[in-house]
């Protein structure tokens, strides 16, 4: 025999709340593996507002903060050479991450980034854009 100590809304209501609880955490332990695959390796991550940062991913929590080591501030531009900030050791609140990926560091490194981009616009006159 059982015994209900609520009515069936809030058994439902109950319920509803340990399914979401259980979907949660399962999202939560994805996001860490994710993340466990990338300690201690080059990533590159993308901020909320639009901010470039490179550096080692050396430690990370359950709200994404991170903890970054040997990093830097990319800024690239299409009008000006890329600028490369260095910000050492580095905590980014998890409010502020859009993206991070791992970062091939052979790849990375065989990239000049301080060659002046040109303006496309410049590439194009008038008489190439008419048909």
């Amino acid at each position: 025999m059982y015994i209900f100590k609520y009515g069936k809304s809030e058994q439902v209501a109950k319920i509803q709340t340990q399914l979401q609880l259980v979907q949660y955490s399962r999202l939560g332990s994805t996001m860490s593996l994710n993340l466990q695959s990338m300690v201690d390796k080059l990533v590159t991550i993308i901020t909320t507002d639009g901010r470039l940062l490179v550096g080692y991913l050396r430690g990370y929590d359950q709200t994404t903060n991170l903890i970054l080591s040997a990093s830097q501030e990319r800024t690239i531009s299409p009008d000006e050479p890329c600028t490369t900030e260095d910000l050492g050791l580095y905590i980014l609140r998890g409010d502020n991450v859009a993206l991070v990926g791992e970062t091939d560091e052979e790849k990375d490194q065989s990239i000049n980034w301080y060659v002046h981009v040109i303006d496309s616009s410049s590439l194009w006159s008038n008489a190439d854009m008419e048909l």
